[in-house]
């Protein structure tokens, strides 16, 4: 087995097709195919569906292509100095997209500067789809919400606390969540996010029924809507915010006002739990500088 070969699968893998992954690696699409079809004689097991155009990783494919990042990582690494310390693989995390846009590159920075041996390989999801991803080993960890439902086999530590908050226009006047969610048209966000279930809860039992105008997954777009005046948004207030935050209000949601905890989630005895409790404490130590909210916006 090759280290050339590992690369090429990890191409398809990353470009996911045989032609998109020959271009990145510098070879013939028929080259890529004699590649892979002699791993897969090697290792006596298909890695493809080739019943699918173009082919597609199967399960073991799938399992092959996680190992083989942390192979050619350390493979690429092997002129390094030698360190004592063990921090070095390749983490696949997952992360939902709230947290992409603040605290996530924040505490990967300052895992870097700490542990620069340390590769991350990054993919986003919701909650739901990230902890069955962590359950079954496809990712070696994820920032999700807290939840009191998860899998048994699985062990969340706490990151940071994240206040829900309805985000409104600069030129709005209404002082409260109530005023707010009755004057504006309401963006909803992605209702198969976990935080989507409280905040419906919570507006079904004070009898708020806001007009929706829309449903949108991206707090990005969900703010920049709100910044141009097309509406409010109940949405989880970044712990961390970005580099060029827009001008919006945030106003307290609920009463009292709701609040969602985020945390790493891993399967216990986690092979690579000396790279996750590292990864940890990179988030905790951007929470406890940055600083949790301890109440709620004001």
């Amino acid at each position: 087995m090759s280290i050339r070969s590992l690369r090429t699968l990890i191409a398809v893998a990353d470009h996911g097709s045989f032609v998109a992954a020959a271009r990145a690696v510098g070879l013939t699409q028929s080259a890529v195919s004699m590649q892979l079809r002699g791993l897969e004689d090697e290792l006596r097991a298909e890695l493809f569906d080739r019943a699918r155009r173009p082919p597609t990783l199967n399960d073991r494919g799938q399992a092959l292509v996680r190992r083989a990042r942390d192979i050619v990582l350390l493979y690429e690494r092997l002129g390094e100095p030698v360190e004592d310390d063990g921090m070095v693989g390749l983490l696949d995390l997952g992360a939902v997209p709230t947290t992409l846009s603040g605290v996530v590159p924040r505490a990967l920075a300052g895992l870097q500067q700490v542990h620069p041996r340390i590769a991350v390989n990054m993919v986003n999801g919701m909650s739901g789809e990230l902890v069955d991803r962590v359950k079954r080993g496809e990712l070696d960890a994820a920032i999700v919400s807290e939840s009191d439902r998860l899998p048994s086999g699985l062990a969340w530590h706490p990151v940071a606390t994240e206040w829900i908050v309805v985000a409104a226009p600069p030129q709005s006047v209404e002082k409260t969540d109530r005023d707010l969610l009755a004057a504006w048209p309401y963006i909803r966000f992605n209702r198969r996010a976990w935080v989507a279930n409280p905040i419906q809860q919570s507006l079904r039992r004070r009898k708020i029924r806001p007009r929706q105008a829309m449903e949108l997954d991206s707090l990005e777009s969900i703010l920049l809507m709100v910044y141009y005046g097309l509406g409010v948004s109940v949405i989880p207030q970044r712990c961390v915010e970005g580099p060029h935050p827009l001008p919006i209000r945030y106003i307290p949601f609920g009463d009292p006002p709701l609040a969602r905890r985020i945390g790493l989630l891993e399967r216990a005895g986690n092979p690579k739990a000396k790279l996750t409790a590292a990864l940890h404490v990179a988030f905790k130590n951007l929470a406890i500088k940055d600083g949790v909210p301890a109440k709620a916006p004001a």
